[in-house]
């Protein structure tokens, strides 16, 4: 066993199922032997599936009988229902090749059996991608762009995304960081040198070069069988923990804010829009987050008012 797994449920998940399977496969070696039998011919297979019948230690599940040790006992706070577990362990399709490039990208693709399932889109939306891009844009009637943003530690980063704006459009979100400006770095400018690079811009096009959100992190909790996570939050920071849940075993903090749910923006959202949210979504959430304090200095010269009102709240896509 290697690799990453999305949450700590999914390696636990895993590690179980394979000691099941590497009994089971015991068993059936020894049955061979003792048989005296080849293990490959008919009659092996139709012995070690009348044995299957009667003794319960294994399955005709590839995983054994993992998932019915699951269901006999609350394993890890979890639903683990029969229909929870068909919709754990089917994994999600996407239509394009370069979508289905990126969720075999993602954590937990080499688990036999798994709570968050492979592929999963929630999480590609979410990914931070290491490395540089560029947009282009263009500007709307009224010259704009449909982005803010902020100076800090002499970098550019976006403070603001306005909805149905051109930045919205092209995938700009809260967070990223302003690398060049039509070819120009921006590397230790101010604020309002920054900001007047992009008013300068021309209209019809203009192109940026970004990286990915670098003050945030994501992390993928699992919900229990009452629908939680295991957190608080008031204003969109999360304030208390719930000892032993998913969110405590994941390594979610204190002192953070909720920017993204599964990719889709909530900074502005009120407190019971994101509850929705969270409720709405799939027993496995991946959140992304920012220590509070970034977060403050992003938005200290834009009022709360226009960031609860304007703030863009589109669903990403791949």
């Amino acid at each position: 066993m290697s690799g990453l797994y999305p949450t700590l449920e999914d390696l636990t998940v895993d590690e179980a199922a394979r000691a099941q399977v590497d009994a089971g496969q015991e068993m059936m070696q020894q049955q061979h032997h003792q048989q005296q039998l080849p293990y490959y011919s008919t009659n092996t297979l139709s012995t070690s599936t009348a044995s299957n019948s009667s003794n319960p230690t294994i399955s005709s599940s590839p995983y054994g009988d993992i998932l019915q040790e699951i269901c006999a006992t609350d394993y890890l706070g979890l639903d683990v229902s029969d229909q929870a577990i068909v919709q754990y362990t089917c994994p999600q399709s996407s239509s394009s090749s370069s979508s289905k490039a990126l969720v075999q990208s993602l954590p937990g693709s080499q688990a036999i059996a798994s709570v968050t399932p492979k592929g999963d889109k929630n999480m590609a939306l979410a990914q931070i991608k290491q490395g540089v891009h560029k947009v282009v844009l263009a500007k709307d009637q009224r010259g704009k762009l449909g982005v803010a943003v902020k100076s800090i530690d002499k970098g550019v980063f976006v403070s603001f995304v306005w909805s149905n704006s051109a930045a919205s459009m092209a995938g700009v979100r809260f967070g990223d960081q302003i690398l060049q400006i039509d070819g120009q770095d921006v590397a230790g400018l101010s604020d309002g040198k920054a900001l007047k690079l992009l008013k300068n811009a021309g209209n019809e096009r203009v192109e940026i070069a970004m990286r990915d959100r670098p003050w945030c992190r994501t992390l993928t909790v699992v919900k229990d069988s009452t629908n939680h996570c295991g957190f608080t939050f008031k204003n969109g920071n999360i304030e208390r923990l719930v000892l032993g849940s998913s969110a405590a075993r994941n390594g979610l903090l204190i002192n953070h804010r909720l920017i993204e749910i599964n990719g889709r923006n909530v900074v502005g959202m009120p407190d019971a829009k994101i509850l929705e949210v969270i409720k709405k979504s799939p027993p496995s959430i991946t959140l992304t987050i920012m220590p509070t304090y970034i977060y403050k200095h992003l938005v200290k010269k834009i009022g709360s008012s226009t960031i609860k009102k304007y703030m863009d709240h589109t669903v990403p896509e791949l």
